[in-house]
């Protein structure tokens, strides 16, 4: 069963230790204020064996590259698939719109030091404090995040 709930992040869960087979954390890490002392309350509130997936934008990443990269492997398309992908984008041009303007945002408030677009490097030393294992690490969407699994 998948329960979904929202928790403040910058302080102590309200769960027993041990207490989950499996965490992630998507899109989230980049915004967390203290970032080592929540990975360190994932890892207590996480089974032994559990698993940990992060997905994290690049320090980099740009959506913008991203879309480009889709519409560059809808024009290896041929045929109707390539005039069916071009519809399917077309209709989901909209919310990449709004994609574009959250990266620019989220751009300004890392400058603003409100934000904090953490490398690969750095997300393995942080879980490795915390006492995690990376097990696999993964460049995803057109290169511009970083999907990590790491396990306790």
């Amino acid at each position: 069963m998948i329960n979904f709930r929202q928790y403040d992040l910058d302080k102590k869960l309200p769960f027993k230790d041990e207490n989950f087979d499996g965490i992630t954390c998507i899109q989230v890490a980049f915004a967390l204020p203290r970032i080592n002392y929540t990975f360190s309350e994932f890892y207590r509130v996480l089974k032994e064996g559990g698993i940990i997936i992060i997905v994290e934008p690049k320090p980099d990443a740009n959506m913008g590259r991203l879309i480009f990269a889709q519409f560059r492997e809808v024009n290896k398309l041929k045929g109707l698939k390539r005039i069916k992908a071009y519809i399917r984008n077309m209709s989901i041009m909209p919310f990449g719109l709004i994609v574009l303007f959250l990266n620019l945002i989220m751009n300004i408030w890392e400058k603003q030091n409100k934000y904090h677009f953490y490398d690969y490097n750095k997300i393995k030393l942080i879980l490795f404090e915390s006492g995690f294992k990376v097990i696999k690490k993964q460049n995803i969407l057109a290169n511009q995040d970083t999907l990590i699994v790491a396990t306790k």
